[in-house]
């Protein structure tokens, strides 16, 4: 996995430089991809639960597009996540990380994706834990919601 910088988002692939410096990346052996990150709150820090409304089908398309433009180039989408739908506020968070995995998995560009939130370091409240707060609890929304993707 070849990440960029300024945490590597992929709303700013091409704002953040990275899309210049990456350019010409090249793997002999062509087994790379390139690793972004997304998350759905107003500034794409992944700081807050709720989701902006159209983001999970807008902020990949910087990368998507720069990735087109030269055969091979590949994608990971290594670190998002989303609020628990509900949460006041946090609504919209099922149907923008549905629109931002069918974004990926659509784009003929991703080979896969990771979720962030996982292990059991996270406190209980954290608002993107994936784990089950008790050994045998319920699961998260957010696993939840992910769970429905997996094929």
């Amino acid at each position: 996995l070849v990440p960029g910088t300024a945490y590597t988002g992929a709303h700013s692939w091409v704002s953040s430089g990275n899309a210049q410096a990456m350019a010409d990346f090249s793997d002999p052996a062509n087994n790379f991809a390139f690793e972004v990150h997304q998350y759905l709150d107003a500034d794409s820090s992944g700081k807050s639960g709720i989701c902006t409304p159209g983001s999970g089908a807008s902020r990949l398309q910087p990368f998507i597009s720069w990735a087109k433009e030269k055969p091979g180039r590949r994608g990971f989408l290594a670190e998002f996540a989303a609020g628990d739908p509900a949460v006041a506020g946090q609504e919209q968070c099922a149907a923008e990380l549905a629109a931002l995995l069918d974004a990926a998995e659509t784009s003929g560009v991703f080979i896969g994706w990771t979720a962030w939130g996982g292990g059991d370091w996270w406190p209980p409240d954290y608002i993107f834990r994936l784990k089950a707060a008790e050994p045998g609890g319920p699961d998260t929304a957010y696993m939840k919601m992910l769970t429905q993707r997996l094929h």
